[in-house]
């Protein structure tokens, strides 16, 4: 089905032709093709995959029978390789392209912006992202998205959005270079809340507007910061933090925490949150053990780092925070080394947005390889593990029998070359089964 797109200007119109969204009558073979599975096993060759109700209904190495052609649509995998669909577990469909606080929350209207995110969710899809996570954005943007793509209004992935991120006063949702009172009466980057009752009471509203899960921030900055800022007492009372996490897994709900330092790592991990972002602990091997031995997912967000160290000129970010974000390269990159050997479980997450990253998610994918995964790891990170972060893989993630149909085509083979998955040109196909 060829759905209305928001496009990007010249790769609009061939990109709309390799995007596919499977409608519950649609049968499709993709025959002998190079099956990659998303479980971290070896490639297959020559492996038929058959596609039904937007379903996978059978993955073969033997030959197809007259029943499984029949009313098929049969499409040839010769050369190509077969996955899953792949996800990014920390995004930002906000439609901001600056980043000047003033430009960004009193320029352009809001209207403007969120027709932008809806671009760039529909870049997302392009790339070959059939599952996003939003890890915190004002005034519903994400969630709108999410209904507007359900509803076949605009073409872009299946979004997971954790509404508006909770901060506490003076944290790093707390714009200082805004009066408080007009931070605190438009919210415009994250939520205050102050107090159990407060905390508790923001995760109700928040789930009552349609987030998936629930964004907290235990730390002020993340790429910019300092060593000094890292070792900053973590934001919220363990009381705060514990209702917060308390009241979402009541909903069976998780909870991502944006951590920098040591310092928020322990915070978080006392209170039982499902997911840490960014990080920035370096290879500190203690800490990454308790990661590991909690089962709590990583998302180090590499991209973020790369972007703002090579582009952040670009975008009006402020010399020292380019320092910083160089600075922190290193670290960053000796952190998901050291968290691979001690089997922390690694999900592919960009920090992405209107500015940074934007249409490049895969970009991930060859850094986590320049720190230390295999090409075939960073897919693993980028499908199955990223499915587990989210709490989806009983449908998505892997190619397998029963699953959902959301897969890419890629002419050649990313285990060889993962940048390969950042070649628009080279994704024959991308489809997203129903929801």
């Amino acid at each position: 089905m060829e759905a209305f797109a928001i496009g990007i200007g010249d790769d609009y119109p061939k990109g709309l032709k390799r995007i596919r969204l499977l409608e519950d009558t649609d049968k499709l073979i993709i025959e002998d093709a190079r099956l990659i599975d998303g479980t971290g096993a070896q490639p297959k060759e020559k492996v038929s995959v058959v596609i039904e109700k937007g379903k996978i209904r059978s993955v073969q190495q033997t030959e197809l029978t007259s029943d499984q052609r029949r009313g098929a649509e049969i499409i040839s995998g010769m050369g190509k390789t077969f996955m899953p669909g792949l996800m990014d577990c920390h995004v930002h469909l906000s439609g901001q392209a600056t980043a000047s606080a003033y430009e960004r929350y009193l320029d352009p209207p809001p209207q403007v912006q969120l027709l932008r995110a809806a671009n760039d969710a529909y870049d997302a899809l392009a790339s070959g992202f059939t599952t996003v996570r939003d890890a915190g954005t004002f005034g519903g943007v994400p969630i709108a998205l999410r209904m507007a793509i359900a509803d076949k209004v605009i073409m872009g992935p299946r979004i997971y959005a954790a509404g508006d991120a909770l901060s506490q006063s003076n944290g790093h949702g707390d714009w200082h270079v805004f009066p408080y009172n007009w931070v605190k009466d438009m919210q415009p980057r994250a939520w205050l809340v102050d107090g159990v009752d407060e905390c508790r009471k923001a995760v109700r509203l928040n789930f009552r507007q349609g987030a998936d899960l629930i964004k907290v921030f235990l730390a002020a900055g993340g790429v910019t910061n300092t060593p000094e800022d890292l070792e900053a007492y973590p934001e919220f009372s363990l009381d705060e933090l514990n209702a917060i996490v308390d009241e979402a897994h009541r909903r069976e709900k998780r909870v991502a925490a944006h951590v920098t330092g040591a310092p928020s790592v322990l915070h978080g991990l006392e209170a039982g949150v499902d997911t840490m972002e960014h990080g920035r602990i370096g290879p500190d091997q203690e800490l990454l053990e308790k990661i590991s031995e909690a089962g709590v997912f990583l998302c180090p967000t590499l991209s973020i780092f790369y972007w703002i160290s090579t582009e952040g000129e670009k975008w009006g970010v402020f010399p020292g925070g380019i320092e910083a974000a160089k600075q922190a390269m290193e670290d960053q990159f000796k952190m998901v080394g050291m968290a691979k050997e001690l089997g922390v479980k690694l999900a592919s997450s960009t920090d992405s947005g209107s500015k940074f990253g934007k249409g490049n998610l895969a970009k991930e994918l060859e850094l986590m390889v320049e720190s230390g995964l295999t090409p075939l790891e960073s897919i693993v990170a980028a499908t199955r593990t990223a499915a587990e972060c989210i709490g989806i893989e009983k449908s998505v993630g892997t190619i397998e029998e029963g699953k959902k149909a959301d897969f890419l085509l890629v002419d050649g083979d990313p285990t060889k070359d993962i940048r390969i998955l950042q070649n628009r040109d080279a994704l024959s196909m991308v489809v997203r089964s129903p929801e």
